[in-house]
């Protein structure tokens, strides 16, 4: 049997029964005329009656069906419809992120398709327009039980009999092990590197990491903002594919996805009593690259990559300014370069305290001194550079860091834990929260409310004390 529609412009659609063994199905036709030319292209599809429907109610919605047919045919020669793709959504991902390299930092592009790799062991070789709000819910409620394995290697007994009896010189053999040097004192002081370092380690020396390395695994739940991170790239991907019509909806978008909890990483402060003795032990420091960076972090409450982005162009000795206006990053193929700060309200002036402005001053005339040439133009006047007058790579500070805390005998913090610290120390001193969140460069005052809302309580309470003595 045919049933035809009624001519639609250049669209004509014709509808033909099949009574198969297994049941009814219907081929919908689409005759596509060319405009201004009596060619035609016929495009089709099948749909099968369901079983609990009856002949009488699937003769009326088959025409449903092949309005709608008609509808996106339609649509796609105004072009406003769906176009017909079998391409995968991890395939289109990284074909995005190719597409983009020259216009996003070396760091976003190397970590899409890290993760665009990741995510193909879920997805595969699903095709973009099979993706479905279901599926991607899956993959995520999956990864958040999933976690992280995280495997650490801690020293035994020291590496250096071996150096000697091998006649390798440490700077020697770093390079052949491809570490820095920081990274080999850092595993001789007992500390924890990654197993992958442990490896790097061992294998110039034809040693056996077992031997010599103590292997420590754990699992941790992902945090929130990881998870959320796997949804955005998503939603990233489908939001492309959207806009070039290659699908109807992005369904990573949270319209359509609830994003697992995950676990928040608690905020580590220190507290004032610490802060001062972590601001002692500096002022003992000798090494004055590792003094003069670790008191601006402290200070300033910069971000590391702030810290290392640093130029002599944004230091004001006169007026006591500190100017934030890039940030450096390392990637593994592309090296170091400079970046735009996080967000463009992170660009900021600060005014100094007066004992960081003198250790600057001090800095510079050692400066001036030891690191008054340069290899790359780009880093002429960075402040924290190497002798080999390039610049440090920005995970230096975490290990200098952990050097100071230990001297000093407090607790192990992360680098951005000073930023943490910095902002609380704030608030605790009754400083306004316009006038924090302006100098750590928070584009709203709410980020810094929602982030440290313990400590604007303490303030509350100091405040509530304050006027008991009022009206006493």
């Amino acid at each position: 049997m045919i049933y035809s529609t009624e001519k639609r412009g250049y669209i004509v659609a014709t509808i033909n029964r099949n009574n198969l063994k297994n049941g009814i199905s219907y081929r919908i036709m689409v005759r596509q005329k060319q405009p201004n030319s009596n060619k035609a292209v016929v495009r089709s599809m099948t749909w099968k009656k369901p079983y609990d429907m009856t002949d009488n109610e699937s003769k009326h919605y088959i025409h449903k069906v092949a309005y709608e047919f008609e509808e996106k045919i339609i649509n796609e020669l105004n072009g406003k419809g769906v176009k017909d793709t079998d391409i995968s959504l991890i395939d289109y991902g990284l074909e995005r992120l190719e597409r983009m390299k020259n216009d996003i930092s070396p760091h976003s592009y190397i970590t899409g398709v890290r993760m665009h790799e990741e995510m193909r062991k879920f997805f595969g070789k699903i095709k973009l327009k099979d993706v479905s709000p279901a599926l991607i819910q899956e993959y995520l409620d999956k990864k958040q039980k999933q976690g992280i394995v995280i495997e650490k290697a801690k020293l035994k007994k020291s590496l250096k009999p071996v150096l000697k009896s091998k006649r390798w010189k440490l700077k020697n053999f770093v390079k052949k092990a491809k570490i820095s040097k920081e990274t080999f004192e850092k595993a001789e002081r007992g500390q924890e590197i990654s197993l992958a370092t442990a490896e790097k380690i061992c294998k110039p020396l034809v040693i056996k990491v077992k031997d010599y390395f103590d292997i420590i695994t754990t699992r941790k739940p992902f945090a929130k903002a990881t998870i959320n991170s796997y949804r955005k790239s998503l939603c990233a991907t489908l939001s492309s594919a959207k806009r070039q019509r290659l699908i109807a909806h992005n369904y990573a978008s949270r319209d359509y996805i609830e994003t697992p909890n995950g676990t928040k990483r608690d905020t580590i402060i220190l507290n004032e009593k610490e802060s001062i003795k972590l601001a002692e032990e500096l002022e003992k420091e000798e090494n004055i690259i590792i003094k003069t960076s670790l008191m601006a972090c402290l200070y300033m409450g910069i971000r590391r990559s702030e810290l290392a982005g640093l130029q002599w162009q944004d230091i004001d000795l006169e007026n006591n300014v500190m100017k934030i206006q890039r940030s450096m990053h390392s990637t593994k193929g592309f090296g170091l370069y400079y970046k735009s700060t996080k967000t463009e309200s992170s660009k900021r002036e600060v005014s100094m305290p007066q004992a960081l402005t003198e250790q600057l001053k001090e800095y510079k005339v050692w400066w001036d001194e030891h690191r008054p040439y340069f290899i790359d133009p780009k880093f002429k006047d960075a402040l924290f550079k190497k002798d080999t007058l390039m610049p440090y790579n920005p995970s230096i500070f975490i290990t200098w860091l952990r050097k100071i805390l230990e001297q000093a005998g407090l607790t192990k913090v992360t680098l951005h834990s000073l930023r943490h610290t910095n902002i609380s120390l704030q608030l605790m001193a009754g400083i306004d929260i316009k006038t924090v969140a302006g100098r750590v460069g928070h584009s709203q005052t709410s980020t810094t409310t929602d982030i440290y809302s313990h400590f604007l309580q303490s303030s509350d309470k100091k405040a509530s004390n304050i006027l008991d003595k009022i009206f006493e």
